[in-house]
């Protein structure tokens, strides 16, 4: 296979956040970044809107995504207090802030506020790494790298409470598949003697790199409306390959 051209940063914080299907009292964490958080992070660097629909499908469509696990330390479950507004007063709300609007405006806000638990991983680090798979993407690898070193919004790692760590560190790689260009990239630049090297989850999009090896997967993290929260199934590739046969 000829080398294609991947970017690859990585993403380094002391709390992370990788949202899972949502539950009312108890928010957990993934082991692995959503696609959509991905996406959604690429999307605020680059500046674009929630509202902007065609900016996300094009972010969705146009790129393929592969994510290497280097680091993931244990849960920390911390608790919020929430407001309750009665299903009378916000009948299927878009979102948490038009249902609490409606309530206050209706004077239906609940006195009662709910306890709900949020767990957090702990020393997160990932390698993301971006191709660019449709003939003419609406931003090129060079444009993307560029907004990730400068950001239009601020970036965090799942949650506003979750700051990254460390600069992204976004670097454009020709490679041959995104094993390879993980492990150019890990070669690059300074890495945690810690940090593992081996563990991988792909678009389904890459496996015509890696179709003998792994376990398919679907998650439901796949952003069909950014600004009201509607998500699809996509299929991964989930490895464990040894760092000798990586490199």
């Amino acid at each position: 296979m000829s080398a294609r051209s991947y970017l690859v940063y990585r993403l380094t914080a002391a709390l992370g956040s990788m949202g899972t299907l949502a539950g009312n009292e108890r928010r957990g964490s993934d082991d692995w970044p959503a696609r959509s958080a991905v996406t959604g992070m690429l999307g605020a660097a680059l500046g674009v809107h929630r509202t902007d629909r065609s900016g996300f499908a094009s972010l969705e469509s146009d790129y393929a995504i592969g994510l290497s696990r280097l680091q993931l330390g244990p849960i920390l479950t911390d608790f919020h207090t929430a407001q309750t507004v009665p299903t009378s007063a916000a009948k299927r709300p878009s979102s948490r802030s038009d249902a609490l609007a409606l309530g206050k405006a209706k004077g239906s806000l609940g006195t009662v506020t709910v306890i709900t638990h949020r767990e957090y991983h702990q020393e997160c680090m990932f390698d993301v790494a971006v191709l660019a798979i449709a003939e003419e993407p609406q931003w090129s690898l060079d444009v993307i790298r560029d907004a990730l070193l400068r950001p239009h919004f601020t970036l965090y790692f799942g949650r506003k409470a979750c700051p990254l760590d460390l600069p992204l560190g976004p670097r454009i790689l020709d490679a041959d598949d995104s094993i390879k260009a993980f492990d150019f990239y890990r070669r690059s630049i300074p890495t945690p003697s810690s940090a593992t090297s081996g563990e991988f989850l792909l678009d389904a999009r890459l496996v015509d790199e890696n179709c003998d090896q792994g376990q398919a997967i679907v998650r439901r993290d796949g952003v069909v409306d950014r600004e009201r929260w509607t998500f699809a199934d996509r299929e991964y590739l989930l490895l464990n390959v040894s760092p000798e046969d990586v490199s």
